[in-house]
């Protein structure tokens, strides 16, 4: 998939892909100010579910930053 703001989702080198979904930068404090912007915009309901899982944790950047590094260090070492 693809978008004017991320033109490349999915990576492939040789048999093996790359893709991700969510956004793993996104913080508890960062998913708190969307459900706050569409507060008024969404019924309650689904306001409180969106809220009520939001929980206070680490980002996954660096578990995902491992897992880009071993996807393309796999590449290069079948190619060294």
């Amino acid at each position: 998939g693809t978008n004017e703001f991320c033109p490349n989702m999915m990576f492939a080198i040789g048999d093996q892909v790359l893709a991700t979904q969510a956004h793993p930068e996104f913080t508890d404090e960062t998913m708190g100010k969307a459900v706050d912007y569409f507060r008024d915009k969404l019924p309650a309901d689904f306001i409180a579910a969106a809220a009520a899982t939001i929980v206070p944790h680490a980002t996954d950047s660096q578990t995902l930053a491992h897992w880009i590094i071993n996807f393309l260090k796999q590449e290069r070492e079948a190619t060294d």
